[in-house]
């Protein structure tokens, strides 16, 4: 559904109740009252499928110059506030170099415009204004990485349309719009080890994500179900679970705690209590089945910690413990069969490529281990026992 935001003067494609796309044309200006009628030509020139992969920004890829580009951006902000208006326009200058559309996804025109205009000089700061009006559609870039979600309604931005369009008309404008200086940080993958779930990685307005399970359960058959990461608030989340190979049956639930987390989220620590229920029906040792049906009740914890050295390239470690271990084995009331659970470390590094989408190699309980990790599944291979890992993990 395509409507018009009255506040903003633009044309919005409403993905759902809270979220919304601001519209380009096919020259890259928003779509406003002025050109939606050959927009509407445009679009049925195109089918009526607006090409959304074209015509907003593509922040998945991820790369260092993201953290080089909102330091950039936060000193210019810093400049504009001490009122070194020449500085920040040499500052401005830079930041196409290092992110080509930043003035279409920041508002790269408006800072320009605001420090012409303070220089003294009227005609560079209306066409700065104007192109801010025709083609920004946003206060902060989603390559700013930590701060998507800083003008989550668009408050600031819809101010400097206000103010700018104030200026065009020789309106009087009584109140500047107030420039706060953002702090560079680092992206982590959601439910890499030391962190919890990563906001940008949800639609605005979302707290959690539902996903497939699958896995390798104490059987060694392949196991299915459900989970649902929810995160209550920035340091307490919920993570329960269900799972079933036909033979096994597991019902969890984690509680992950971000203990701590840097400003600039380059270090993070996180600790999980978790409660799994398994439901045996067999289980297969030297080859042979064994009848169980039996009921096993664990608990146990994990703690793990995570450090970036660069925006692609992280460290990241965890240890689990489980009640019933090896030390600790849980005598099957229906069968002479002992069971535990493995405790489990590893200490990998990680070369995140994407959002969600990570190369890994590390130590796995001793074993040299390489593979990927892709929105919480981990497909590694064990190069010391040679064999598949297969897991999905949201702890």
């Amino acid at each position: 559904m395509i409507l018009l935001n009255q506040e903003k003067g633009t044309y919005e494609y409403k993905v759902n109740r809270k979220n919304s796309i601001t519209l380009r044309n096919e020259f890259n200006q928003l779509v406003d009252s002025a050109n939606y009628e050959p927009f509407k030509a445009e679009l049925h020139k195109l089918k009526n499928r607006y090409p959304f992969k074209k015509r907003i920004e593509s922040d998945q890829l991820l790369k260092q110059s993201d953290f080089e580009l909102s330091k950039n951006y936060g000193m210019i902000n810093q400049s504009l506030i001490e009122g070194n208006y020449q500085k920040s326009i040499s500052g401005l200058n830079t930041l196409p170099s290092i992110y080509s559309d930043i003035s279409s996804y920041s508002d790269w025109y408006y800072l320009k415009g605001f420090a012409f205009e303070k220089l003294g000089l009227p005609d560079s700061a209306r066409i700065m204004y104007d192109h801010f009006l025709r083609y920004s559609s946003q206060k902060f870039s989603s390559r700013f990485r930590g701060h998507r979600d800083d003008d989550i309604n668009d408050r600031t931005y819809i101010a400097e349309r206000k103010y700018a369009n104030n200026y065009l008309q020789h309106r009087e404008n009584t109140r500047s719009v107030e420039f706060t200086p953002i702090q560079p940080k680092y992206y982590f993958g959601s439910i890499q080890p030391g962190y919890s779930l990563n906001n940008e990685d949800l639609a605005r307005n979302s707290r959690g994500i539902l996903m497939l399970s699958f896995g390798i359960d104490l059987n060694g058959d392949f196991t299915s179900g459900l989970q649902y990461y929810y995160k209550i608030n920035e340091r307490y989340s919920l993570n329960p679970r269900y799972s079933t190979s036909g033979n096994m049956t597991e019902l969890s639930l984690g509680a992950p705690i971000q203990l701590y987390k840097s400003e600039n989220n380059r270090f993070g620590v996180k600790f999980t209590p978790f409660l799994n229920y398994l439901s045996i029906d067999s289980i297969t040792f030297n080859n042979q089945q064994y009848p169980v049906k039996d009921h096993l009740l664990n608990f146990g914890a994990r703690i793990s910690a995570g450090y970036y050295l660069s925006q692609n390239l992280a460290i990241g470690a965890y240890y689990q413990t489980n009640f019933y271990n090896e030390g600790n084995r849980f005598q099957s009331k229906n069968s002479n069969i002992e069971l535990w659970i493995k405790d489990d470390y590893d200490v990998s590094l990680y070369y995140n490529i994407y959002k969600g989408f990570s190369l890994k190699s590390g130590v796995r309980n001793s074993d040299l281990v390489a593979g990927i990790v892709w929105s919480c599944w981990e497909i590694s291979y064990d190069i010391s026992n040679p064999g598949l890992i297969f897991r999905i993990d949201m702890y």
